[in-house]
């Protein structure tokens, strides 16, 4: 992945990416536990 973002936008993508991972890690969970939604 080439770094070619400023500072500031660089830190709100992290900011995105990490929200969207917590999201996934938690639906996962969901997923594999008995109530399937």
């Amino acid at each position: 992945m080439e770094h070619y973002v400023a500072n500031d936008s660089l830190k709100f993508s992290t900011v995105e990416l990490t929200l969207f991972y917590n999201f996934k890690i938690l639906f996962k969970e969901w997923d594999e536990s008995e109530f399937n939604l």
